[in-house]
């Protein structure tokens, strides 16, 4: 399917035109204590949880790649961020799988 037919069928699907962003903020993030990866995971779970729990369904997700691999350190081969990531992406395929992802 082109991928603007499988944005308007969400739209069409989940009754809305809202694309949510998903740009972590370390410091902003409601878990601290441990490092940005651990937190990550544990704030999106949170998040996802509350949007499963009370019906609340975007037509799309929207990542934006710099915010996490801001963390990420490839010159000691550190990848904590796109890690990250590449989990939240998974639990966006599990949790939401009808609903496309942009990655920005």
């Amino acid at each position: 399917m082109e991928y603007r037919a499988l944005l308007t069928e969400s739209a069409q699907r989940t009754g809305n035109i809202v694309c949510m962003g998903l740009d972590p903020i370390a410091e902003a993030l409601p878990f601290q204590g441990g490092d940005f990866f651990d937190n990550a995971l544990k704030s999106f779970e949170a998040l996802f949880s509350m949007m499963e729990d009370q019906s609340l369904l975007p037509s799309a997700f929207k990542p934006n790649i710099g915010y996490w691999q801001i963390h990420d350190r490839p010159l000691v081969g550190a990848f904590r961020g796109s890690l990250a990531l590449a989990e939240v992406l998974k639990m966006l395929r599990t949790r939401f799988a009808d609903t496309p992802v942009i990655l920005d």
